[in-house]
């Protein structure tokens, strides 16, 4: 099955796009990174590119995603990686597993492992419950 695109390019318009919330999430996102101090990344799903203009000044970053218009470097889906094995120290996935079908999940983490040398990073973004 061929992952589907969810969003057209103008959801990630930087106006409509950003907000205190995923300030903080850039925030996590970037610190966590540079405390692994990986020497190159791959990110899979492009959003709005954010963390790749503010990372790949200092360290070699890729980004993957299924959607052409978004400008990856890497055009494919997270269940079918077209790079090699142990292809970069670390590849981070930020609030993409979620939105894949159930079936992909397991296919897909195995993949992230496999083309990651040293670490894979990833945030799920989780509903608030107040039952928690």
């Amino acid at each position: 099955m061929k992952p589907i695109k969810q969003v057209t390019k103008e959801h990630y318009d930087f106006k409509k796009y950003i907000d205190k919330q995923r300030w903080m999430s850039y925030y996590y996102q970037l610190k966590h990174v540079y405390e692994l101090k990986p020497s190159s990344v791959l990110e899979i799903g492009a959003g709005n590119n954010f963390l790749k203009k503010q990372l790949s000044k200092e360290i070699t970053y890729k980004v993957m995603d299924i959607a052409k218009d978004l400008n990856p470097d890497v055009l494919g889906g997270v269940d079918n990686i077209p790079l090699k094995n142990n292809s970069f120290d670390l590849v981070c996935c930020f609030q993409v597993l979620e939105h894949l079908p159930f079936n992909f999940f397991e296919k897909s983490l195995k993949e992230i492992a496999r083309v990651s040398k040293k670490k894979c990073f990833d945030k799920l973004t989780l509903l608030w419950c107040p039952n928690w």
